[in-house]
């Protein structure tokens, strides 16, 4: 019988070959959730599912980049803290 610790080092090496076949499939889930506006439909889709419409999602995408955690922090961020004031020029 091994001893815990063996047993430990068998699974880690079993994860480590199984995240190495994997690899190409993790980085196509990663840049699966990006926000692509320019892709026919996926503008509909982002605005149901982030609960928002077409100008804000583009105003998101605009300040804080395509990636859906960041747009979603961004919109559920009170009004006047993303509003940035401009001095205006006399």
């Amino acid at each position: 019988m091994s001893t815990l610790w063996e047993m430990a080092a068998t699974i880690r090496e079993d994860a480590l070959v199984l995240n190495r076949r994997e690899g190409d499939a993790g980085s196509r889930r990663k840049h699966a959730a990006i926000v692509d506006l320019n892709a026919p439909g996926r503008l509909d889709y982002w605005c149901r599912l982030l609960g928002t419409t077409p100008l804000r999602l583009y105003c998101a995408v605009d300040e804080v980049g395509p990636d859906p955690t960041a747009i979603r922090r961004f919109l559920t961020r009170p009004r006047a803290a993303r509003t940035q004031l401009v001095p205006r020029i006399a």
